[in-house]
C-alpha cells in the first residue's frame, strides 16, 4: 500500500480514537505505517513510572476503525489488555489535556516524517507555526476547542524542538563520520557543575543528554544554548 499523506492523517485520528477510548492518563504515540502491518509506538503513565509498548495492527483495519466504532471498541479492548498497570483519568479536564498533549506530539511527528528524507534539518523551521496544526476532535463547545488547541500547540511546539534537535545532532554524526566525540566532551564538561537540582547529565560517545528526574524525560543537546533551552522548557513545565 502506498501511504499518501491522507493516510497518515486518517491513521494518526484512528489511534487518538482508539487510546482515548482507554482513558490514559498521560501518554504519547507515533505510528510506522507499512504493509501489511502498521506501528504503533505507545509512551504511558503507569502505576511504575513511563512504560512503552509496540502494537501491530493490520494497516487497513486501523483506517477502517476511525469511522467502525465497533471495530474500535473490540481494538482497544485488545490495546487495554497490554497496556497494563497504566494510569487512568477521573476527571474530563484530564482527558481533554491527555488527549491534546498526545494529538500536538503527532502533528509535529508527522510534519517531521514528511521533512526527513527531504530536507536537511538546518533548513527546518526552527519553531512550531500555528498553521501547522492539525484538525481537532468534532463537535466541541468552544471553551473546549480552546483549551485543546493550547494544549496542543504547546505540546507540539516542545515535540518539534526535540524532532529537529535529533535530526540535527544525527545528521551531524553522518556528516562528521563519529569525528565530534572531542566535541561532545567538551561540551559534556562545561555543563556538568552548572545543571540544577534534578536534572542529569551523560554521554554516550558524540551524544551529550540530559534527564528530567522528575520525569524521566530524556533530551540530546547539541550545544549549551539547546541545553538552557531544554531546561527552560523542562522548567515551565514544572511550575504548570
Amino acid at each position: 500500500m502506498d501511504f499518501k499523506r491522507v493516510d497518515v492523517g486518517n491513521a494518526t485520528e484512528a489511534v487518538r480514537l482508539l487510546l482515548e477510548e482507554l482513558a490514559l492518563q498521560e501518554y504519547r504515540f507515533t505510528i510506522g505505517l507499512r504493509e501489511p502491518e502498521s506501528e504503533v509506538r505507545v509512551e504511558y503513565a503507569s502505576n511504575d513510572g513511563w512504560k512503552g509498548t509496540t502494537l501491530t495492527v493490520s494497516d487497513s483495519t486501523l483506517l477502517k476503525s476511525r469511522q467502525d466504532s465497533k471495530l474500535r471498541s473490540e481494538l482497544a479492548t485488545e490495546w487495554r489488555q497490554k497496556l497494563t498497570r497504566a494510569k487512568r483519568r477521573t476527571s474530563a479536564r484530564e482527558d481533554r489535556r491527555a488527549e491534546a498533549t498526545a494529538l500536538g506530539r503527532a502533528w509535529a511527528d508527522e510534519k517531521a516524517d514528511a521533512l526527513r528524507d527531504d530536507v536537511p534539518a538546518a533548513d527546518w523551521p526552527d519553531f512550531w507555526e500555528e498553521a501547522s496544526n492539525g484538525p481537532l476532535p468534532p463537535d466541541l463547545a468552544w471553551e473546549e476547542r480552546s483549551d485543546m488547541l493550547v494544549s496542543a500547540t504547546r505540546a507540539a511546539q516542545d515535540r518539534w524542538r526535540e524532532l529537529r534537535s535529533e535530526q540535527l545532532y544525527a545528521e551531524s554524526i553522518e556528516e562528521d563520520g563519529g569525528a565530534s566525540e572531542a566535541e561532545a566532551v567538551r561540551l559534556e564538561a562545561s555543563l556538568r557543575d552548572g545543571l540544577p537540582r534534578g536534572i542529569r547529565l551523560g554521554r554516550d560517545g558524540c551524544r551529550v543528554h540530559l534527564q528530567n528526574a522528575a520525569t524521566d524525560q530524556e533530551r540530546s543537546v547539541t550545544s549549551l544554548g539547546d541545553a538552557a533551552r531544554v531546561i527552560e522548557e523542562w522548567t515551565e513545565q514544572s511550575d504548570d
